[in-house]
């Protein structure tokens, strides 16, 4: 399955922003999406943008800010 791309969308803030789903999500993160809801529930990672009753996203641009955060808290221990 040829994976499809990236499109941004309008967020809040006004500026177009990279909507993910959770397969997205999970891809990135290299998970299974249900550890993607997991971790969504118990605030391991960013939560999601409910942007109807049945259309949850996370934008890119937080998912790559919690993974830096964590490379930041990973790279202290280690020194």
């Amino acid at each position: 399955m040829a994976e499809k791309p990236l499109t941004p969308a309008a967020c809040a803030c006004g500026q177009a922003c990279q909507l993910l789903t959770v397969r997205d999500v999970a891809a990135v993160l290299k998970i299974h999406p249900r550890t993607v809801w997991r971790m969504s529930a118990t605030g391991e990672i960013p939560a999601p943008l409910a942007l109807a009753p049945k259309t949850i996203r996370w934008r890119l641009k937080d998912i790559e800010a919690h993974l830096a955060k964590l490379a930041a808290q990973a790279q202290q221990v280690r020194t």
